[in-house]
């Protein structure tokens, strides 16, 4: 994949997310889903909305996990900054208290992206 098709993913990417929620995010909120990115391979994403009451003044991070193979909506998610830590237990402090902040499983066939055989 191109940088130009790359970046048009990612666009659609950011267009679904803001189309998906209420027009202003409400506290917990949350919401996930895929897009496919070229033909046959869906990238999975995960979005919190900001548990904050000025919660639509607050920036949206996108939460890219690095190394190979590493799961932005598992690891990053559940052992770094989400809201949940890996038991599923509420954390003291969160990224979301401060920004919505979005998860995404990249490449394809990271975490739950996958590509669908021909």
């Amino acid at each position: 994949m191109g940088l130009v098709e790359a970046s048009s993913s990612l666009l659609f990417l950011f267009a679904i997310v803001v189309n998906k929620g209420l027009p202003s995010p409400l506290a917990g909120k949350e919401a996930w889903n895929y897009v496919e990115v070229r033909d046959g391979a869906h990238m999975f994403w995960w979005l919190y909305y900001a548990d904050n009451p000025s919660a639509s003044d607050l920036p949206l991070v996108m939460w890219l996990q690095g190394g190979p193979g590493g799961s932005g909506s598992g690891f990053g998610n559940f052992e770094e900054i989400g809201p949940l830590n890996r038991n599923l237990e509420p954390r003291k402090t969160s990224w979301v208290q401060a920004a919505s902040v979005l998860f995404v499983d990249n490449p394809v066939g990271t975490g739950f992206s996958y590509t669908r055989e021909a």
